[in-house]
């Protein structure tokens, strides 16, 4: 491994906030749950999302944004990690995500699941 000679007054102060998602981090993911914040309730989750006819059509998003758990979602389908995600969107936490994954769930448990194509046998 190479050494270098590193300019400690260059680096920049790093702010709570930062530090606390350092903390999250593992191999540049986000582990939920986990670090030092406290365990947060089905209640108090759901309360992260909000739901009103004047923001994004109606369509359930992360309160006080316009980012929809719908978009969340399938950013998280697609691929993205949720570490990118927060690093995109500045604000978030992961609460919000867990929000947006138990949102999805609760939505889910009662309805029935159609497949988007029907099996052939």
């Amino acid at each position: 491994m190479n050494e270098e000679n590193i300019d400690l007054s260059e680096i920049p102060e790093v702010t709570e906030e930062q530090m606390k998602r350092a903390t999250l981090r593992v191999r540049g993911e986000v582990l939920l749950g986990k670090g030092e914040s406290e365990e947060m309730t089905d209640e108090q989750l759901l309360e992260r999302i909000s739901i009103d006819p004047r923001v994004m059509v109606g369509k359930p998003v992360i309160k006080g944004t316009r980012l929809t758990v719908e978009y969340i979602l399938r950013m998280l389908a697609h691929g993205v990690t949720i570490g990118e995600i927060l690093d995109e969107y500045e604000g978030l936490v992961p609460e919000d995500i867990q929000a947006c994954l138990l949102f999805a769930t609760k939505s889910l448990e009662s309805a029935a699941f159609v497949p988007l194509v029907a099996e052939t046998v």
